[in-house]
């Protein structure tokens, strides 16, 4: 007798195979109705939900490739990448990378990028929100004391890159009447992902100020950060960034010890 767990996997592998296979045919009873189509009951729900999820996760995806050919690609995906949680909202954090290696869609090259984009909305839009209020401590510190603050990102933030200027093409998917981009010759993104006042919000980056925060976000603090970032960039304008980050709600919180 086949054990119950032994038997869940195969079922689970036949749903995604969308047919009977070997292992779980011999326990299905033979009636009026294939056994290729019992299991095939299962594998269209199965199939349905997890490409709406799909879809919703991944908008602008669909909108620049089609009803079609999404379907395609999020069949292919699901068949391969079976859900490990009972939340669907855990569900597709590898589909990006799936584009990337999807023969189909190689001829989009910005497409795997716009995915990882709206995957990192997705977290960040079902994430923790804190962002630091300045208070009275800060404005009466001496430049001795400021200097050995560490100043902790916001749980939500996320950096993300590409060579391609996916913010735009995220944006051009959102319009009634999309304009035409020249993808090929717009500037790459540099940002950071996070929310703020209950908003996914993007705070674009240079190259030194990205280096600072990741200084930030590993752990040093002002003055250790600001002497590393100055290596490559003595211009540095601390004042400037740690006021537009403040404002832009990168930082969580303060430790003033």
């Amino acid at each position: 007798m086949v054990g119950l767990k032994k038997l869940q996997k195969d079922f689970v592998a036949a749903v995604h195979e969308q047919k009977a296979t070997e292992n779980i045919a011999s326990e299905i009873k033979q009636g009026k109705v294939s056994k290729d189509a019992l299991i095939g009951i299962y594998s269209n729900n199965l199939f349905a939900g997890r490409e709406k999820t799909l879809s919703e996760i991944y908008p602008a995806v669909l909108s620049l490739v089609g009803e079609k050919f999404f379907s395609a690609c999020a069949r292919e995906y699901i068949k391969n990448h079976p859900s490990h949680s009972g939340n669907l909202d855990d569900y597709g954090e590898n589909f990006s990378a799936f584009l990337s290696e999807f023969p189909p869609a190689k001829q989009l090259a910005y497409l795997a990028d716009v995915a990882r984009f709206e995957w990192l909305y997705h977290e960040c839009y079902f994430s923790e929100e804190q962002i630091f209020n300045k208070h009275k401590k800060m404005e009466n510190l001496s430049p001795e004391k400021f200097a050995t603050l560490k100043f902790i990102l916001n749980p939500s933030a996320q950096f993300f890159n590409s060579q391609f200027s996916i913010l735009k093409i995220w944006q051009m998917t959102k319009q009634e009447s999309p304009e035409n981009l020249d993808i090929e010759n717009l500037p790459g993104d540099n940002l950071i992902i996070l929310k703020n006042k209950n908003e996914v919000c993007f705070v674009p980056l240079d190259k030194t100020e990205k280096e600072f925060l990741i200084l930030l976000q590993e752990g040093k603090n002002i003055a250790e950060a600001l002497e590393l970032v100055e290596k490559n960039d003595p211009e540095f304008d601390l004042v400037f960034y740690v006021q537009k980050h403040l404002s832009s709600g990168t930082f969580g919180k303060i430790s003033l010890k």
